[in-house]
């Protein structure tokens, strides 16, 4: 229709440039949600093909018979993983999140470097339909270092809380050892005490005897005096009964020479096995102390660090083998970098 037939046109047969516009941007909604549904079916059926096809003959089958590359076949099966439902029903093809089909291929291809529950509420949250491919891409940059700076955040503070609890089992075992070790201390202090006190009760009955035996010793003595002095007992009596005084004294004094020297030597070897005691409890005590100081808080910051730095590189290793199924070039320069970094972690271990 020329423009002196559109001049020509009754008013109510009109369109007006909002009406086409509208055409226009429906046209492209439509072709942008047909593209998509097309590459999720496509990929249906690349997953259906590579069961099919024997081992070792993927690659020579996208190629020969599809023209595909790798990762381009990679990428459509993805997007049926992801955004495909398990089956066509009967309306045709349906996509498991209605809003993808309304962003184009490419911004659902970049969609993929979130998991699924994140980026149904990125799309929820974003205007992914305003945004050009460019700004949906840092977008998710950005999404992706704040998730990894929470996580990273989240491991800390586990792991800050998991030494905090160790720190105290330390310390509360610590407490225990050195109050075990006093407890045994005092008990060989104490039984100590109590074995001297009874070795003492026990000298001095062994004194007592000793007395006592003395005390019969003199006065056999006085009892021969005595008969000395009496002239009517004959000397034959006299030197019976001196030797028998003698037999008897010698006898007791010997008895109570041999009790008192089975005492002493009782006595030092109780004293030695407590003194042992008291040295183990000193020696235990400050094998705790050594333990204590060896809880070097460097060593612990360097744990919590290092753990810290290897999550880091597991979540790295995690985007690179993602990479590896949608980027081929991509993943390649991430191992490069990867193998870098290990290269100076060895350099700086050597030096």
């Amino acid at each position: 229709m020329n423009e002196e037939n559109i001049i020509n046109v009754p008013m109510k047969d009109q369109r007006d440039i909002a009406t086409v516009t509208a055409e226009i941007r429906t046209l492209q909604w439509q072709g942008q949600k047909m593209v998509v549904e097309i590459a999720v079916e496509i990929g249906r059926r690349l997953c259906e093909a590579k069961s099919m096809v024997h081992h070792g003959e993927w690659q020579s089958y996208l190629k020969d018979e599809l023209g595909f590359s790798q990762s381009t076949a990679n990428a459509h099966m993805q997007l049926f993983r992801e955004y495909g439902a398990d089956q066509i029903t009967i309306l045709g093809a349906t996509a498991k999140s209605q809003a993808i089909g309304n962003l184009g291929y490419t911004k659902a291809l970049k969609l993929l470097a979130l998991p699924g529950e994140e980026r149904e509420e990125f799309i929820e949250t974003h205007d992914v339909e305003g945004m050009s491919t460019r700004e949906l891409e840092q977008a998710i940059k950005r999404l992706k270092e704040e998730t990894a700076r929470a996580d990273a955040a989240e491991a800390r503070a586990r792991e800050a809380e998991q030494d905090k609890r160790a720190a105290e089992e330390r310390e509360k075992l610590t407490e225990a050892r050195e109050q075990a070790a006093k407890e045994s201390r005092d008990a060989a202090h104490e039984a100590l005490k109590q074995e001297k006190a009874r070795l003492g009760a026990e000298l001095e009955a062994a004194k007592a005897q000793f007395d006592a035996a003395r005390a019969a010793e003199k006065k056999a003595k006085d009892k021969l005096k005595a008969l000395k002095e009496n002239p009517v007992v004959p000397q034959e009596m006299l030197d019976k009964l001196k030797a028998e005084a003698k037999t008897e004294a010698d006898a007791a004094a010997a008895k109570q020479a041999e009790a008192l020297k089975a005492e002493r030597e009782t006595l030092e070897r109780q004293a030695s096995e407590a003194r042992k005691s008291a040295q183990d409890a000193a020696e235990q005590l400050a094998q705790v102390r050594k333990q204590l100081a060896m809880a070097n808080p460097d060593l612990v910051e360097f744990k919590t660090r290092f753990k810290a730095a290897q999550e880091a590189v597991n979540a790295a290793l995690d985007v690179w083998r993602r990479l590896r199924e949608t980027d081929a070039e991509a993943a390649e320069k991430c191992a490069k970098a990867l193998g870098a970094l290990c290269e100076a972690i060895r350099k700086a271990g050597a030096v």
